[in-house]
């Protein structure tokens, strides 16, 4: 007796997309799949790259003004790692780099973000005044030595 399989409209994780492929790979391995999502996994953020002429204020910026790690930091070459929660933010060292973006912002979630106001405005950044979200969040704004916006949020305690 052959053992009919259901597999839902869409899988959600990486756990959905294993359990259906043990259970059917040779359906998985056809070459129509039900399910494109289920033979690719999605990619993930692995950093965001900037490009700066101030290559050592940004290091030192983004390490001490807004609290990032520096994993790893190639002086001759220009290069930092730095990580940010669950991706990483590199900084690259160009002569040229372009202006600043008012497309995008570096979205930071925080905290306690009181201490990273204060630790902002030690390092001398402009902080925007905190303002809360109606979903309930406080955010302010600051600029990167390059000028590039960054957002501070934290969600209230509950």
């Amino acid at each position: 007796m052959e053992k009919k399989l259901h597999f839902p409209n869409t899988l959600n994780n990486r756990a959905d997309a294993a359990l259906a492929e043990r259970l059917a790979p040779s359906r998985l391995s056809t070459r129509r799949r039900p399910f494109p999502s289920m033979a690719i996994r999605r990619p993930g953020l692995y950093c965001v790259e900037l490009r700066t002429a101030r290559w050592e204020a940004s290091v030192n910026w983004y390490r001490e003004a807004l609290g990032l790690q520096v994993m790893v930091r190639v002086v001759d070459d220009g290069y930092a790692l730095l990580e940010a929660g669950d991706t990483r933010l590199a900084l690259i060292s160009r002569h040229h780099p372009g202006p600043a973006s008012p497309r995008w912002s570096l979205g930071f979630e925080v905290d306690d973000l009181a201490a990273v106001i204060e630790r902002l405005q030690r390092a001398g950044s402009k902080v925007s005044r905190p303002e809360r979200d109606p979903e309930g969040f406080r955010e302010v704004v600051t600029f990167d030595p390059d000028g590039n916006t960054i957002r501070l949020f934290a969600w209230p305690e509950r």
